[in-house]
C-alpha cells in the first residue's frame, strides 16, 4: 500500500509492517501489530510509535505502549 514510503522509512529508522492475510508474495509478517511488537527487541527509552489503522488495532498498540513507556503518536 505505502511501499514506497516505507523504504524510503526503512533507510532512516527501523520499520515493521504486518498484514491481517498475506498474499503469495508477501514476505513480512502475518499477524496482529501486537503479536509482532512483542516479539521486536525494542529499546524502550529510545522508541516511539507512530500507528494508524483500525480503531481497535490503535487501541491495543496504545495499551501496550502505555504498559512499556513507549511514546505513542496516532
Amino acid at each position: 500500500l505505502y511501499s514506497e514510503q516505507i523504504s524510503d522509512w526503512s533507510q532512516q529508522i527501523s520499520v515493521h509492517t504486518s498484514v491481517d492475510i498475506a498474499t503469495p508474495s508477501w514476505q513480512g509478517n502475518v499477524g496482529t501489530v501486537t503479536s509482532l511488537l512483542n516479539t521486536l527487541p525494542i529499546v524502550m527509552e529510545e522508541s516511539v510509535a507512530f500507528i494508524c489503522g483500525p480503531e481497535i488495532m490503535m487501541l491495543k498498540v496504545y495499551e501496550l505502549c502505555k504498559k512499556h513507556n513507549i511514546q505513542f503518536e496516532a
